[in-house]
C-alpha cells in the first residue's frame, strides 16, 4: 500500500523527467497487484468453503465500482494529475483501520510460527466478538505432525508434473483474459459517442458478470464456469467480425463488444478463484503474482492488436481475440475442479491436487444430512490436513 501510494504520487512530481517518471510509475505499479490480491487471499484463507466464491465476488464488485467512478472523475477534473491524486489518496484510508489488517493464520501455522498464529486467531476472535483464547501450546498439540517444508520460491511451482501443468494452464488463462480485457478497453477509441460514457457502460457490465460468475462457480464449478466464459466471449466476437465494417450496424457491434467484456469478466472471476484454490498456502501469493506478472507483460500486446484494427482491418482484433479465447477454453478444460475442495496447505498436497478427478469430473455438493460436511477429497478417503482444525465455528462472526 505504501509503495503504491508513494510511487503514484511521485509520478506526479517527476513528470518533467521521463526517466524519473518511469521509475516512479514502475514503483507504484509493481505493488498494486499485491495490494489488491493480498487481502483477498487472507480472506479466503480465513473463511469456510462455502464463502470463498462470495468473498471473491465482493472484491470484484469493488473493482467494478472503481472502474465506474474513474471515468466520471476524469470527465469532471479533465486533468491527469488530479485524476491520479484523487484515485490514489483514498487508498490511505485503510491505514486508519490497522486492527483489521491481519496475517493469515493458515500461512503462519504452515510455517510453524505457532506463537504468531495464536495471536492472529485471538485477534480475529476478538474482532468477531467471540470470547475464546488460543495459546501456542494448544496449536502445537493440534498440529503435532506438521513439519515446515523447504520452499524454493518460483522453482517449487515446477517441483512436480501436476503442479507445473496447473501453474502453466493458469498462466495461459490469466494471459488470455488480460490480453482480451485490455484490447476491449483500448478499442473504446474506435467506438462512436462519448468515450467516458462508453467506458462507464463497459465497466457497469462487470457487475452482473461477477454475480453470475459467482452463482455459476458455486453450481457447476470453477472449471466449467471458466470454459463457458471463454466460449461465450469467443462466440461474441463472431458477429462483430461481420458487423464492424458496416457503420450502420455500429450499435449492434458495440452491444456484442460489451457482451464480450461481460463474458471475459466471468473468466477473470473464475480464473482468479481457481488460482487461489489451486496453489498451496505456502505458494499461493507467489503463484498468483507470477500469473499476474506474465499476464500483464503479455497484455502489452493489446495496443498492437487494436492497432491492427485501426490501420489495417477492423476485423483483425476480433479474429485474434476469438482464436485466443478458443485456446483459453481448451486449456481450461485440463485444470482441476476446486469447488468443495479443501485449500491445499502444503507443497505435497498441491502436487497431488486433482489427481483423483477424471476429465469429466463434475463437483458434487457435500451431503446435507451430515453436520460436518466433508469436501470431495475427504469423501474419497483423502485425509484432511491438520491445519484445517483452525477453521473452527467459534471464530466465525
Amino acid at each position: 500500500m505504501i509503495l503504491t501510494i508513494s510511487g503514484r504520487m511521485l509520478s506526479i512530481v517527476t513528470s518533467s523527467s521521463f526517466l524519473m517518471f518511469s521509475i516512479a510509475s514502475i514503483l507504484g505499479s509493481c505493488a498494486a497487484n499485491t495490494a489488491f490480491m493480498s487481502p483477498l487471499i487472507i480472506a479466503m484463507e480465513t473463511s469456510n468453503v462455502e464463502a470463498r466464491a462470495h468473498i471473491a465476488m465482493m472484491q470484484c464488485v469493488g473493482w467494478t465500482a472503481g472502474l465506474c467512478i474513474m471515468p466520471m472523475v476524469f470527465w469532471w477534473v479533465r486533468d491527469w494529475v488530479w485524476l491520479l491524486a484523487l484515485t490514489t489518496l483514498p487508498y490511505g484510508i485503510f491505514a486508519l483501520f490497522p486492527k483489521y489488517m491481519v496475517e493469515s493464520p493458515r500461512w503462519l501455522a504452515n510455517r510453524r510460527r505457532f506463537g504468531d498464529c495464536a495471536k492472529q486467531l485471538n485477534r480475529i476472535a476478538k474482532i468477531n466478538g467471540k470470547d475464546v483464547e488460543i495459546t501456542e501450546k494448544m496449536l502445537v498439540q493440534m498440529l503435532p505432525s506438521s513439519t515446515e517444508e523447504n520452499i524454493y520460491g518460483i522453482a517449487s511451482l515446477f517441483s512436480s508434473w501436476r503442479l507445473a501443468k496447473n501453474a502453466c494452464l493458469l498462466v495461459v488463462s490469466w494471459s488470455i483474459c488480460c490480453i482480451v480485457y485490455l484490447s476491449i478497453i483500448l478499442n473504446i477509441s474506435r467506438m462512436g459517442g462519448n468515450p467516458f460514457v462508453n467506458f462507464l457502460w463497459q465497466s457497469l457490465i462487470e457487475l452482473p458478470a461477477s454475480v453470475i460468475g459467482q452463482k455459476l462457480g458455486d453450481i457447476i464449478g470453477r472449471r466449467y464456469t471458466n470454459v463457458i466464459g471463454f466460449l461465450l466471449a469467443a462466440f461474441g466476437c463472431v458477429p462483430v467480425i461481420f458487423m464492424v465494417k458496416n457503420t450502420e450496424l455500429d450499435i449492434y457491434a458495440t452491444a456484442f463488444t460489451v457482451f464480450v467484456k461481460f463474458a471475459i469478466t466471468i473468466n477473470f472471476f473464475a480464473v482468479n478463484l481457481q488460482s487461489m484454490e489451486t496453489y498451496p498456502t505456502c505458494l499461493r501469493q507467489t503463484g498468483i503474482s507470477i500469473s499476474a506478472i506474465i499476464a500483464n507483460s503479455l497484455g502489452v500486446l493489446g495496443p498492437y492488436i487494436v492497432y491492427l484494427g485501426t490501420n489495417f482491418d477492423a476485423r483483425y482484433p476480433f479474429i485474434i481475440m476469438g482464436l485466443l479465447l478458443l485456446l483459453g477454453a481448451t486449456s481450461s478444460l485440463f485444470l482441476p475442479e476446486t469447488l468443495y475442495e479443501k485449500l491445499p496447505e502444503t507443497l505435497q498436497e498441491a502436487q497431488e491436487f486433482g489427481a483423483n478427478q477424471s476429465f469429466w469430473f463434475f463437483p458434487r455438493a457435500p451431503s446435507k444430512d451430515s453436520k460436518d460436511p466433508k469436501t470431495h477429497s475427504e469423501e474419497n478417503g483423502k485425509t484432511d490436513d491438520v491445519t484445517e482444525k483452525l477453521n473452527q465455528p467459534q471464530f466465525q462472526p
